[in-house]
């Protein structure tokens, strides 16, 4: 299974708790094994939007809002508009990096909120109450 893009996910977000919990982010070795593990998931599965749009709230969580963030939002967004995780990551992203994003990347995050509150009102509102 060693072809398993979900397996490559896993490993990426036990990584990722392992920051949580001690792991030195400034260690290139463990940043490294993070990234590979999540350019191999998407590589084994480009057109899945999960895992792009969990590949920019990893990034975020690492505080890595630069292009490769931007361009899994985007992708996201592409390969999977309606699909709920993506549009709630997008929502999240929307209010917490307001004014930090460019104008088109801030107005595609505004879209998929703008889908969510038609789609998924429930779970809008309670992105909605959090930035308010």
């Amino acid at each position: 299974m060693t072809d398993n893009p979900a397996l490559y996910v896993l490993k990426a977000r036990v990584l990722e708790r392992g920051r949580l919990f001690g792991i030195d982010i400034e260690n290139n070795a463990e940043l490294d094994a993070w990234h590979k593990a999540w350019h191999k998931a998407i590589v084994l599965r480009p057109a899945w939007p999960y895992s792009w749009s969990d590949y920019a709230r990893a990034r975020s969580q690492y505080s890595l809002i630069d292009r490769s963030f931007t361009a899994a939002l985007l992708r996201a967004s592409k390969l999977g508009p309606w699909e709920p995780r993506v549009l709630e990551n997008s929502a999240l992203f929307s209010f917490h990096y307001q004014g930090w994003l460019s104008d088109g990347l801030q107005a595609a995050l505004d879209n998929s909120y703008q889908k969510l509150v038609k789609a998924y009102p429930h779970s809008a509102r309670k992105i909605g109450r959090q930035y308010q």
